[in-house]
């Protein structure tokens, strides 16, 4: 079970002074510790100016390619668009100088308007997108301070599945949404269980009962005050929206990935609630998504899904499961850009969201050591969090909190990870 070792390459997108009357800079770092070490300045800083034409929205705070499926040839250009409004010294940085080491490419910000950008398209008019280049591993980021460890899991990987289907939304053909996505995880070394009732309530009950270690998406969802939110249902089968600060409340600690997928067979609400859900502020405790930006079709999402989950399976590794199910989607006749719609967002810091291991290996004790750790590193994560809010007016008393936390946190993962 190979897993590549990666150069991270941090654009940190983000506003300095006033939102409508400050400059947007873009940062570059080389890790997410970097980011945090530095107090989130680096000595490589460059005005950004994104073009126009990716920038203008329309009345609902929609973006023209969310309506509906994009062309290659939209694509391409609006891609290339991108990728010219960056510096020169920011195109020069490698991304792709070392052949047996990607470069994973993390776009983080502190702007939704940035977030919104097609940063999967981004190319320089030479050949494929950079996100399908072999050396170049595309991703967004919600930065944290710490790593989280990936939890050793031996099957089955539990995942449960819901879609929803308000009386006052577009209603969707459920059964076909499920179909598309069901059948890899209808077989090992998963085991699937459909939330036949999508209230709020059921949902928190499913949860608390299944302990699933995915967690899996599929229907409308909505912005309220810039934030994405999944729309559910009420005892009155009414719209019931949950923000991404909600879900983060009653997710178990074995959730370990999270997919926010639209609906094919109706047209989505607002389809960006799906990645502002994703990039819910780190604050906020969600794990590692992969969401929708735009319309796919029937035969994307299942060609998308099928290699998605064979590759996590496999080696645990959000990274490579992403990179090859839009490999697949891209080959697939007739898919047109909707390999672009998918897109990855780290949240704990290394998209290794799951390690498999064979039953044996697995203990108890062993998997209450896991999540001891991962407690210690969420708990070190948020005082980082307080401190990089606080900056210099930050008490001494809580350096000292986060110091220690963090050390503890390191001689956890260490210990739980340190090879016989």
């Amino acid at each position: 079970m190979s897993v590549p070792t990666y150069r991270d390459l941090i654009w940190n997108l983000a506003y300095e002074g006033s939102k409508r009357k400050g400059t947007l800079e873009l940062r570059v770092f080389s890790s997410e510790q970097e980011m945090y070490e530095t107090g989130w300045r680096t000595t490589r800083v460059f005005p950004f100016v994104p073009p126009p034409d990716l920038l203008r929205p329309l009345r609902t705070s929609k973006y023209e390619w969310t309506h509906s499926r994009v062309s290659l040839d939209e694509m391409m250009y609006l891609g290339q668009l991108l990728w010219d409004s960056l510096p020169q010294e920011v195109k020069r940085l490698p991304l792709e100088a070392i052949p047996d080491q990607p470069c994973r490419l993390k776009i983080s910000s502190n702007s939704s308007a940035i977030d919104d950008l097609p940063w999967e398209w981004l190319n320089d008019g030479t050949g494929l997108p950079f996100a399908l280049r072999p050396q170049v591993r595309l991703a967004r980021s919600v930065p944290i301070r710490l790593a989280m460890p990936p939890m050793r899991l031996e099957a089955p990987l539990r995942v449960l599945l819901f879609t929803t289907n308000p009386k006052d939304e577009r209603l969707l053909h459920s059964p076909r949404e499920i179909q598309a996505i069901k059948p890899r995880l209808s077989a090992p070394p998963y085991t699937l269980k459909v939330l036949e009732e999508p209230t709020w309530g059921a949902l928190v009950a499913a949860l608390r009962e299944e302990q699933p270690h995915i967690l899996h998406y599929v229907g409308h969802t909505g912005l309220e005050r810039g934030e994405g939110n999944l729309i559910l249902h009420d005892s009155n089968n009414l719209s019931h929206w949950i923000s991404g600060q909600d879900l983060s409340w009653v997710l178990p600690p074995t959730v370990r990935l999270l997919c926010l997928g639209t609906c094919f067979t109706a047209p989505n609400y607002q389809i960006l609630g799906l990645s502002r859900l994703a990039l819910t502020s780190a604050k906020y405790r969600l794990p590692t998504s992969v969401a929708n930006r735009y319309q796919v079709t029937e035969s994307s999402v299942e060609v998308f899904w099928r290699a998605f989950y064979s590759s996590l399976a496999y080696h645990g590794n959000a990274n490579e499961a992403f990179y090859e199910a839009q490999h697949e989607v891209a080959s697939a006749p007739d898919s047109g850009a909707d390999w672009g719609s998918f897109s990855l967002i780290i949240r704990d810091q290394s998209g290794l969201v799951l390690e498999p291991v064979a039953a044996e290996t697995r203990s108890p004790e062993k998997h209450a050591e896991e999540i001891q750790a991962q407690l210690a590193s969420s708990l070190a994560n948020d005082l980082a969090e307080r401190l990089a809010t606080l900056g210099p007016h930050a008490p001494e008393s809580l350096h000292k909190q986060f110091e220690q936390e963090a050390a503890t946190a390191s001689d956890l993962s260490h210990k739980l990870y340190k090879r016989d």
